[in-house]
């Protein structure tokens, strides 16, 4: 399973790339900005992306309506991953298109359970 995550902050990307060290079958790319993430994803199609809302380039949600308005991409699970725990931002990440919304400081189970869910799904489609 090959995953991206979209995320500007070393620490959060090194932090997610230590969780992958976990999970043997999946492989993890990070792209540090809106346009770097687009880009790998339209390159690569991932079969799940983790995004981040606050880039340096662009807003997570931009990003993520460009997911979605690529016919090539639209169906490829987005996870937000973002430290605004409010309902507001919860609300308009799903509402955008997103799969579901994980908030920081994420829980290492939480990670290997979406990704584990993403590979049950791939597979069966």
């Amino acid at each position: 399973m090959q995953v991206l995550y979209v995320e500007d902050n070393a620490v959060n990307a090194i932090l997610v790339e230590r969780i992958f060290a976990r999970i043997p079958s999946a492989r993890l790319s990070v792209s540090p900005t809106g346009r770097a993430g687009i880009t790998s994803a339209q390159r690569n199609c991932p079969d799940l992306i983790f995004l981040d809302l606050h880039l340096p380039d662009m807003t997570g949600e931009d990003v993520l309506c460009e997911l979605r308005a690529d016919p090539t991409l639209r169906a490829v699970p987005v996870v937000v991953l973002t430290a605004d725990a409010a309902t507001a931002t919860r609300s308009r990440a799903l509402a955008l298109g997103a799969t579901a919304v994980l908030t920081k400081p994420v829980q290492v189970s939480d990670i290997i359970e979406t990704v584990t869910r993403a590979a049950r799904t791939s597979e069966v489609a």
